[in-house]
């Protein structure tokens, strides 16, 4: 019987690691996503002038772009096939079309982070878009899908080990609190986002159009822990709510053969 606890425990232990390290690979796999990336940075992109860069070639572009629909535009500057044909942009807007280069810009560059070699005038320009591709890439994030499914797989051994060996209710108190363990980082994700969010309305220059970005980026990873810590509080008020039934129902046909 202790050796059966014992082991019961070590199930517990690793499963509680192996869903930490889980959803800790899921949160990365889901921030380098493309519409992770490129909710995060169209906004800065916008903020540094780079639309207002892209309306400057736009008389020129959309010209070229109306007397040849099937041409291959190449933005000035930039050596990266952007695979924009003039079809695509000739009955667009300077705002749409600014909207459309930039869209491409940055799958280009989350498509190929390492392939680029930019002048002075364009590293400058567009370095803290190559800056976050470098780690949150297509590359990556296909590495870390693949290290997320693996880990789902571990943790669902370690889970239903462990569940096989918890008595009774504690089926579902076990599993409760090892989510509710992994979930808790919430409240010092919330606690340490405050700050940062802080630190950057001091700073001078930091447009609320960044800070929306960073935020959304926060609240992403967030939301997981908040299911998380919710699958486990339930998980823990049906393992007691049983143990007490099952409990006043003993007690009850201990009455009755008195």
């Amino acid at each position: 019987m202790a050796e059966h606890n014992l082991l019961r425990k070590y199930f517990g232990f690793f499963f509680t690691v192996s869903l930490l390290a889980c959803v800790t690979t899921y949160n990365m796999y889901n921030l380098t996503s493309y519409e992770s990336i490129e909710s995060f940075s169209n906004p800065v992109l916008q903020e540094i002038g780079f639309a207002s860069f892209v309306n400057s070639y736009y008389p020129p572009i959309i010209e070229l772009a109306r007397q040849n629909p099937e041409v291959s535009l190449q933005f000035p500057g930039l050596p990266l096939d952007l695979d924009i044909k003039g079809r695509d942009i000739a009955n667009l807007s300077e705002e749409e079309a600014s909207r459309y280069f930039i869209a491409r810009l940055i799958r280009a560059v989350y498509r190929e982070p390492g392939g680029l070699d930019l002048p002075p005038e364009a590293e400058e320009r567009f370095g803290p878009l190559i800056l976050v591709t470098r780690v949150f890439n297509y590359r990556t994030h296909e590495l870390l899908r693949v290290i997320t499914l693996v880990l789902i797989a571990v943790t669902m051994v370690f889970l239903f080990s462990f569940v096989y060996l918890s008595p009774r209710f504690k089926k579902f108190t076990g599993p409760g609190i090892a989510l509710v363990a992994v979930g808790l980082p919430l409240c010092a994700s919330i606690y340490l986002s405050r700050i940062v969010m802080n630190k950057m309305l001091a700073q001078e220059g930091i447009s609320l159009v960044v800070l929306e970005a960073v935020k959304s980026v926060i609240s992403r990873v967030q939301i997981g822990y908040l299911v998380l810590l919710l699958l486990g509080f339930t998980l823990i008020i049906i393992g007691k709510a049983g143990e007490v039934m099952f409990r006043n129902r003993g007690i009850d046909q201990g009455e009755r053969l008195k």
